[in-house]
């Protein structure tokens, strides 16, 4: 993933990881909203996606924890929180892919941007239950091309991350190691994409579990894992952090750190046998087969009061 810039200090900002979150999140969302033509918008972005990836680089359980526990809640500006949980998922995965830096950092940016010209919109749709009108449809069908015009106009020329943001939505129809450049990182900026929309709510359906939709981002075209949904897994594991499971003990937990194997996180246990709240998370071993993981936790369960914040301050004195 891109390097910090100078001045960054991850494991401070991981201190306090939902502010941090909250910070990048307003820091995106003015850039979203910013009209100002003055050459220097493009560096300002840049600057986010730096200290984004600074973050990742040093406490990314956390980060992932934060922000896809987050994806799952109805945010009020949903579309800057889905683009600061995509942003930081494409990064591990292109690392994983063993793709430069540079690839890594336009993935990044490219993730940040994709939606500019419906960022009000999804805001907007996420919290109607409505049809949509045909012109929001035709904005939303035309929003990679229309997101590609606004960043010219802010003053991006950097082509990959703007062919990146115009290819999006794109189905490729070559393998991976076959496409151009931009198609490929496109490719997984789609996949991770998708993944992220398929667990967040709208106000007129519920998301997808977060396994569920971390196992479908696995799947290619034929329905059969593939390279870029190889990547996507070992990224987040097939149970990312921030997800919601239950043990075969009967507890609920929250996914904390991804494992050395894919289906044995560490956990933190937030609910007895009887969906109780426990006074204190319990920290889970998975790999233990009396902490073993039965599976994603059921609609009862996710409605256990959890916050992400509390449970990372009580669960740092477990990991000492």
């Amino acid at each position: 993933m891109a390097q910090a810039g100078e001045g960054v200090n991850a494991d401070a900002a991981a201190a306090r990881m939902g502010a941090t979150v909250q910070e990048l999140q307003g820091a995106l969302g003015r850039l979203c909203d910013e009209e100002v033509t003055d050459g220097l918008w493009p560096d300002r972005l840049q600057a986010l996606q730096q200290r984004l990836a600074a973050v990742a680089a040093g406490a990314p359980d956390e980060l992932l924890l934060v922000l896809i526990a987050g994806a799952a809640r109805l945010q009020p500006r949903y579309g800057v929180h889905h683009a600061l949980a995509c942003a930081p998922i494409v990064g591990l995965a292109a690392a994983v892919l063993g793709w430069t830096e540079e690839e890594q950092r336009t993935v990044m940016l490219a993730a940040l941007t994709m939606n500019l010209s419906i960022t009000a919109l999804q805001d907007d749709l996420a919290h109607r239950e409505r049809t949509l009108t045909v012109e929001q449809r035709l904005a939303v069908e035309s929003h990679p091309a229309r997101s590609v015009e606004r960043l010219r106009a802010l003053g991006v020329d950097d082509a990959l991350w703007l062919d990146t943001v115009g290819l999006h939505h794109r189905e490729p129809d070559e393998l991976l190691a076959a496409l151009p450049p931009a198609a490929r990182l496109a490719a997984l900026l789609r996949r991770v994409d998708v993944f992220v929309a398929k667990v967040s709510p709208r106000a007129g359906r519920p998301g997808l579990p977060t396994t569920q939709a971390a196992r479908d981002a696995c799947l290619g075209p034929d329905g059969r894992p593939d390279t870029l949904g190889a990547a996507i897994l070992r990224s987040l594991g097939l149970y990312p952090p921030g997800s919601l499971v239950t043990l075969v003990n009967g507890e609920t937990a929250v996914v904390w750190q991804r494992g050395a194997r894919l289906d044995q996180p560490l956990v933190l246990s937030i609910a007895g046998t009887s969906r109780q709240p426990l006074p204190q998370p319990l920290l889970r071993r998975t790999a233990d087969a009396a902490y073993a993981i039965k599976g994603p936790a059921g609609r009862a369960e996710a409605r256990i009061p959890w916050d992400p914040q509390a449970l990372l301050d009580a669960a740092r004195p477990l990991s000492a």
